[in-house]
């Protein structure tokens, strides 16, 4: 992506934004300020600013020099970003459907990442165990990849893989251990191609005695190896159970805390050695089980990524985000305030 700077007149400036060769211009009205945010790594060059890198998701002010007509960018922040999930296999999965293809709702527009939930683990030959989807969660999993893909072209899609209880089989045996994990570890880029996923998510919830630290930080090293630096790793956790800090730093992209309702869960990952420039803020946007913001307010969570200085937030689920059961359709409320605090878009969902 190349932003351009054509002309300023005194009333507005004009640029044009070039990606992948193709080229759109942007007038920007004569105002104090306008904020752009800058989608990939690019060199820009503005008359009187000579040039400067802008590395991905900068936030940059463009401002007039009154009394002359060049227009100048500054870089002020990184963008915070969104990661949602979604799940298949409930009848919620239907709701938001329902929404979508009834009400022409577009729950997937602006958010970073989704996760679609849940991958399970196929061990019906213990000793090759892959991952995979149920037969009958299958058709909803592509459905909901083509609507978000559809609605955000730019969207990067997970599968989100079931608590890490379900990873009991791997390490029943302790002296297949290693090599059932290994077994497993190589069977996701395949599944990742198959469904076109940029990425993988470990629900990490009750997690099995038998899954130790060592076994854990061997799963997550064999998953980054496997999946490379084109794909991401990711963990969703309400515990640090098995966890090393030095092995979730070095392998592991991003760390969502499920911290809804204890953001003191932001504090103890922190201070367990995770970087926070990993840490997601997590949020329950599910009105049914306890964890669901009062009133639906999030500003302690976008608050906490704020004065931590962390990337963004990460919120469960957006297919039961403040349900209505009497229409049987999301209300969407975290999602509208998820997009207003990283994006200022006062969303008609």
């Amino acid at each position: 992506m190349i932003l351009q700077y054509l002309s300023g007149n005194g009333d507005s400036a004009v640029f044009t934004v070039t990606t992948q060769g193709k080229s759109t211009q942007y007038t920007i009205p004569d105002k104090k300020y306008k904020i752009i945010q800058v989608t990939g790594s690019v060199n820009i060059s503005v008359p009187g600013a000579g040039q400067a890198d802008f590395s991905n998701d900068d936030v940059c002010l463009c401002t007039r020099q009154y009394g002359a007509p060049s227009f100048y960018l500054q870089r002020i922040a990184k963008i915070k970003k969104i990661i949602q999930s979604t799940f298949v296999g409930d009848g919620n999965y239907d709701n938001i459907m329902k929404s979508i293809n009834r009400d022409g709702k577009q729950p997937f527009k602006y958010m970073d990442y989704l996760y679609v939930a849940f991958a399970d683990i196929d061990d019906s030959s213990p000793d090759s165990p892959k991952i995979y989807f149920r037969t009958d969660w299958e058709p909803k999993v592509k459905t909901i990849i083509a609507e978000a893909q559809k609605e955000n072209p730019n969207l990067i899609i997970f599968a989100q893989f079931n608590w890490a209880s379900y990873l009991a089989p791997l390490v029943e045996d302790p002296n297949k251990a290693y090599a059932r994990i290994d077994a497993f570890a190589k069977s996701i880029p395949p599944f990742l191609k198959q469904y076109g996923f940029r990425g993988i998510d470990f629900d990490w919830e009750s997690v099995p005695t038998k899954l130790d630290t060592d076994k854990a930080s061997y799963l997550f090293k064999q998953v980054k190896n496997y999946i490379g630096s084109g794909a991401c790793l990711s963990v969703s956790a309400d515990n640090i159970t098995s966890f090393d800090s030095n092995i979730l730093n070095q392998y592991v992209d991003i760390v969502n805390v499920q911290s809804y309702q204890r953001l003191n869960m932001i504090d103890d990952f922190i201070k367990f050695g995770i970087t926070s420039e990993k840490i997601y803020v997590g949020i329950c946007s599910e009105n049914d089980g306890g964890f669901y913001p009062p009133n639906g307010d999030i500003s302690a969570y976008t608050g906490c990524v704020t004065d931590k200085g962390l990337p963004g937030l990460y919120a469960w689920r957006i297919d039961n985000d403040n349900t209505d059961h009497d229409l049987n359709v999301p209300r969407y409320t975290i999602t509208k305030g998820m997009w207003k605090y990283t994006r200022g878009v006062d969303a008609q969902l």
